[in-house]
């Protein structure tokens, strides 16, 4: 199937689609990033043949497969995710996994554009290089993708577009100071609509793992037993469903105190880079958003904070209007 335009974010810890299908409609999905090696024992394949629908697509990778779970609620994998909260992620086989398990989800064949975001302390580190990994054709396994272009771009962009593309009265005419909070990252972004003020924004790692982290840590002092969930907890906190550590239901919620530390240094650090902040209306976005509201409101107790609905999907909406602003 030939795809026009791909908005496509392999995050840390989910990664995220859009496109717009031939009626205008866009569509969006994510699954948890989890690339792991593809087991061949005799095992393995005998169990595979008995799940009939699986969701799980086997990529190769520089000669090594690997499997990756494309459902929305795939199941959690013990220490999930933490091998994703390294500086590097994006030059590794397992972000190429991602990328390709996505292409093979939405039965791509040829893409017109695709459009990826990095968080921006790692932007001019990587972005070449993901723009030659995945401009041309893809061969990954079985399948072959063929991509006509590659665009690569700041991530907290994306959901700047789509902030102007919904055209909210009560931002129009503000200087926004936009707050993208990922698994491993938190980017900002100062503009009045496209004019950047670049010397005022920024990125730096500490997005909402290190708020998991630091609850998975708070329960282990409370168990005397270590819990290392923080897959676990993300979805408890998402979902509302019950935390279960050693069979028992726990109430995760009590323990997002561990982790205010760690939350008010990110936004001091937001603070000291924009200076003066009397200008600014805040709009948070990004998954990990709602886990810094009350840093935020703490660190900027004067300003007007918004925060966007559907937030975890901002980013790579705009990635999408992004790419269709680009047609040559």
């Amino acid at each position: 199937m030939y795809i026009p335009e791909i908005g496509l974010d392999p995050g840390h810890g989910f990664t995220k689609y859009a496109y717009r299908d031939a009626s205008g409609r866009i569509h969006t999905g994510s699954f948890r990033s989890q690339a792991v090696l593809h087991d061949e024992s005799s095992l393995a394949a005998s169990m595979r043949r008995t799940q009939t629908g699986s969701s799980v697509k086997t990529v190769t990778v520089d000669g090594k497969k690997y499997d990756v779970d494309v459902s929305e609620n795939s199941p959690n994998r013990k220490l999930a995710g933490e091998r994703n909260e390294i500086n590097d992620f994006a030059a590794r086989p397992e972000h190429r996994a991602l990328v390709f398990a996505t292409l093979a989800h939405l039965n791509a064949t040829r893409v017109g554009t695709l459009v990826m975001g990095l968080p921006m302390h790692r932007f001019t580190r990587y972005s070449e290089h993901l723009h030659k990994a995945f401009q041309g054709t893809l061969s990954f396994g079985a399948r072959q993708v063929l991509v006509d272009r590659v665009l690569i771009v700041p991530e907290p962009i994306g959901s700047l577009l789509t902030v102007i593309a919904k055209g909210d009265a009560t931002l129009e005419g503000a200087t926004t100071c936009l707050i993208d909070v990922g698994h491993y990252s938190v980017d900002w972004l100062v503009s009045q609509k496209f004019s950047i003020s670049y010397q005022r924004s920024g990125g730096r790692p500490g997005g909402a793992s290190h708020v998991y982290r630091a609850m998975a840590e708070g329960l282990s002092t409370e168990l005397d037993e270590p819990f290392e969930g923080i897959d676990q907890i993300e979805l408890a906190l998402r979902t509302g469903s019950p935390l279960r550590a050693f069979g028992h239901p726990v109430d995760i919620q009590r323990f997002l105190a561990c982790a205010t530390e760690q939350t008010l240094e990110t936004a001091r650090s937001i603070r000291a880079r924009v200076r003066s902040a009397e200008d600014l209306t805040l709009v948070l976005t990004g998954g990990g958003g709602h886990l810094y509201r009350d840093a935020l409101s703490k660190v900027f107790p004067k300003n007007h904070l918004v925060e966007l609905e559907q937030s975890r999907f901002t980013n790579v909406i705009g990635f999408l209007l992004y790419g269709e602003q680009q047609k040559s």
